[in-house]
């Protein structure tokens, strides 16, 4: 699971499955995705979420 080192930091299976269901996770292979990108995809997400 892709997700394993996550849900270990936050012991909750399914949260970070729901959280990032609809993200293109080949987005992150892309030149055009910069570091504001991540910021806004990725980890804004996972902090809101706590």
């Amino acid at each position: 699971m892709k997700y394993d080192f996550l849900n270990q930091l936050f012991n909750e299976e399914d949260e970070f499955e729901d959280l990032f269901q609809d993200f293109d996770f080949n987005l992150l292979e892309s030149s055009d995705f910069k570091e504001d990108a991540v910021r806004e995809e990725i980890v804004f997400p996972i902090l809101k979420k706590n």
